[in-house]
């Protein structure tokens, strides 16, 4: 999902692909047709949800990590990321004056399309000075990000796009590496998946193989081809 996406899905609204001029109400589906007074109300929402995604401190610590976006891609609001990613930045990552209301975000959980760990996180809550590594302090949104934590490993610009597991465990990576964590080998990864990955999955130690669906489709991840997915997609700094 883009940023611009989600924010107007976060305001309340939705983009349609063949009408670029207007927008639906999540509500009851209404359109609402650009310039009007509803139109500017949203949009006004939209750009305030955008810019406080993009001056939390998970994107901020993303975007260090992954030096850039992905590659393809261009700025902003067109780049894509992982929706359970950034359902769950503003519905759980944010400082308390940043909080945005999500009026679907229950009934959604309540359908079965976002996990239980979003919307009853644990009590860990993303506050206090941001802090990540950078070459120079940034100011955001007058929030001055200093250079106090030492990143240890680094996160590879994404080259092709991923699968629902692949792009966790690669999220994973990205969040461990903004915290200054060591750089986790296979097995360290298989406990991380074990006990907080909220997509459907089965570890088997013996035959060493993770299984998940994809696309209705059962598919075998080796642990030696996670382990090289962990390799290939990160570096020692």
């Amino acid at each position: 999902m883009s940023l611009d996406e989600a924010s107007w899905l976060f305001a309340g609204y939705f983009k349609y692909v063949s009408e670029p001029m207007s927008i639906g109400r999540l509500a009851d589906s209404e359109d609402i047709p650009f310039g009007c007074a509803e139109y500017r109300d949203a949009l006004a929402e939209h750009d305030r949800i955008f810019e406080i995604i993009m001056s939390s401190n998970h994107m901020l610590s993303l975007q260090a990590v992954r030096r850039g976006l992905t590659a393809g891609e261009t700025a902003g609001k067109k780049a894509l990321y992982d929706t359970m990613w950034i359902i769950d930045l503003v519905a759980n990552h944010l400082h308390e004056y940043q909080k945005v209301h999500i009026p679907w975000l229950n009934e959604a959980y309540e359908l079965g399309y976002i996990p239980g760990t979003i919307v009853r996180p644990s009590k860990s809550v993303d506050s206090g000075k941001i802090s990540i590594v950078s070459r120079a302090s940034v100011q955001v949104a007058g929030v001055v990000v200093e250079p106090e934590i030492q990143i240890q490993f680094s996160v590879n610009t994404l080259q092709y796009e991923l699968d629902s597991m692949r792009m966790w465990v690669y999220h994973e990576l990205v969040k461990l590496s903004g915290s200054g964590e060591d750089r986790p080998s296979r097995n360290e990864m298989i406990e991380i998946i074990k006990d907080k990955c909220p997509l459907e999955n089965s570890i088997n130690a013996s035959s060493q193989i993770i299984k998940y669906e994809k696309g209705g489709v059962e598919i075998d991840w080796s642990y030696e081809a996670l382990k090289q997915f962990i390799i290939r997609n990160t570096e020692a700094v």
